[in-house]
């Protein structure tokens, strides 16, 4: 009974780590960008706990031009004060582009403490732009944006 009791207690434990996004490395270091892009597109959970919602970003999809929209308000997206942000209510899941693919490329950016990811459509119009940034020693998307342009 007291090994049950335990078990549980570890499992618990263990998914309480996972979704504080601490359990990647070690607590005080630095988290190395390689290892969280890795996490974020592959882990859930850890992408969810890697955003602050509401995100800021765009998408031309659900509003063309935010800055003359009117205040609006709903599951995948709300616009304020002019400005788009992302809900974490409608958040879909966001998968790592495959390198190998001919029909899109990727250009990283790297700044002090930022990293720019732009991925654009070698077919049609379309781009997405994400901004991650080293915040307490953890990486965050602060930024999505997915449009046509």
């Amino acid at each position: 009974m007291k090994g049950r009791l335990y078990l549980l207690l570890l499992l618990i434990w263990t998914i309480g780590c996972s979704k504080d996004g601490d359990s990647k490395h070690v607590s005080g270091e630095e988290e190395l960008f390689d290892e969280f892009y890795l996490s974020f597109f592959n882990d859930r959970v850890f992408q969810m706990s890697r955003i602050n919602f509401p995100l800021r970003g765009g998408s031309t999809e659900y509003v063309f031009d935010e800055s003359i929209h009117p205040d609006i308000e709903n599951d995948k997206f709300m616009v304020s004060d002019g400005k788009f942000y992302w809900q974490e209510k409608g958040w879909v899941h966001l998968n790592e582009m495959d390198k190998s693919n001919l029909n899109y490329s990727l250009e990283f950016t790297n700044k002090t403490n930022k990293v720019d990811l732009i991925i654009k459509s070698k077919i049609d119009d379309f781009i997405i732009v994400m901004e991650f940034e080293l915040i307490k020693k953890q990486w965050y998307l602060v930024y999505y944006s997915s449009d046509w342009y």
